[in-house]
């Protein structure tokens, strides 16, 4: 029997299959010619529109194109920590119409027990839209104890604080401030004379 593992972080969407992972690539689709990188962040959120539930079912349809599970494979979705249970329904309602699904298993929980953890552990999921951390407790087996999350602080935040890092970190080393020093402001204003 194969079991196909579809992991459903909003950074990348990934299938794995026999310890090996076949597609890894942005959880980002297009539909009716609009880019959306936020659809699986947004099911996160209270009330998630019909439009992100339309782009989620579209991003696994997708994936399962390029790697359609076998009649006789298992299917399951490791979970995010920002998903509640409501969000997982809808995921589930979802995936139904492409394949017959056998459940989900916390992601943070997988990546510890694949790992071989034996002792408390704590799991950071870094999302393009979020940030989580996942404490996980080892009593006889790797359990999920409590997530803390935040909507800020993801990947695409990240990469925007490094642009500005960047961006100022240019400025300060290709230009200079003629009020810290007096020699060169003297000579800057005698040349606009």
């Amino acid at each position: 029997m194969t079991i196909l593992a579809i992991d459903l972080n909003d950074r990348a969407l990934s299938v794995c299959s026999a310890g090996r992972v076949l597609t890894g690539a942005p959880a980002a689709i297009s539909l009716d010619t609009r880019l959306s990188t936020r659809h699986w962040w947004e099911l996160s959120q209270s009330s998630p529109s019909g439009r992100a539930l339309e782009l989620v079912t579209a991003d696994l349809s997708a994936r399962l194109r390029e790697h359609p599970p076998s009649e006789s494979a298992q299917v399951w979705l490791a979970a995010p920590a920002i998903l509640d249970a409501t969000a997982l329904g809808l995921i589930l309602g979802a995936a139904s119409t492409l394949t017959s699904i056998q459940g989900f298993v916390d992601a943070a929980v997988a990546s510890a027990a694949a790992l071989g953890l034996d002792r408390p552990a704590l799991a950071v999921e870094l999302g393009l839209h979020h940030v989580a951390v996942t404490q996980l407790d080892f009593v006889g087996q790797i359990r999920r104890r409590r997530v803390a999350s935040s909507n800020r602080g993801g990947l695409l935040d990240v990469y925007r604080q490094w642009l500005t890092l960047l961006g100022e970190i240019f400025v300060k080393r290709t230009r200079f401030d003629p009020l810290h020093d007096a020699t060169t402001e003297q000579r800057l204003r005698s040349e606009e004379r």
